[in-house]
């Protein structure tokens, strides 16, 4: 039997300025939050650190968080609850 490797999270991902954002949808907006610290997160957060110091976190986190994206991004990849399918 061969040993199992338990793959590890790059911990640069639980450091710092980042964004964490649920996979699970508000009701017609996109869930993110702002964190600036040493903190671990589950699977039901997808952490976004940005790669170019051009952007403000802040920034990127508003307009996550805005209306807009919201709207899109169910209009583009939500599933319909109901038929279980895209909408």
């Amino acid at each position: 039997m061969k040993d199992k490797k338990i793959e590890t999270r790059k911990q640069i991902l639980f450091e710092g300025e980042r964004i964490l954002l649920r996979r699970i949808i508000g009701k017609g907006y996109l869930i993110a939050q702002f964190i600036d610290g040493k903190y671990c997160n589950n699977s039901l957060l997808h952490t976004i650190k940005l790669k170019y110091e051009i952007y403000d976190s802040k920034y990127v986190l508003g307009i996550l968080n805005s209306k807009l994206i919201g709207g899109f991004f169910i209009q583009k990849y939500a599933r319909d609850e109901k038929n279980n399918s895209r909408n």
